[in-house]
């Protein structure tokens, strides 16, 4: 056996799968579990509306308008909107690459 048989055999290879479509079944097999756990994917859609609802518009009859770009004067849900909108994709993208470890 030579030295390159061995590696092939033993070594996994920097990017598995390439040209073999395996991650096909990383895909089906996220299908097959979140299938289980459907309302996770329910809390991606209604936690940015209840965030939204409690501190763009609830803080912000306390705080009415915010300076925006510019100096002109915006209301606070539209100032928090596009914060709220980045933290949901971001716990969407903490939920996708933790759940196999919290759920499963």
């Amino acid at each position: 056996m030579t030295a390159s048989d061995f590696l092939s055999a033993y070594v996994p290879r920097a990017i598995p799968g390439v040209g073999h479509r395996r991650f096909l079944r990383v895909v089906e097999r996220n299908v097959a579990v979140y299938k289980r756990f459907w309302p996770v994917f329910l809390t991606g859609f209604a936690e940015p509306l209840m965030f939204l609802g409690s501190i763009g518009i609830g803080v912000g009859h306390l705080v009415r308008t915010v300076s925006g770009p510019g100096g002109e004067q915006i209301s606070y849900a539209l100032f928090v909107a596009p914060g709220l909108l980045a933290t949901s994709a971001m716990n969407g993208a903490i939920i996708d690459t933790t759940f196999g470890f919290c759920a499963a």
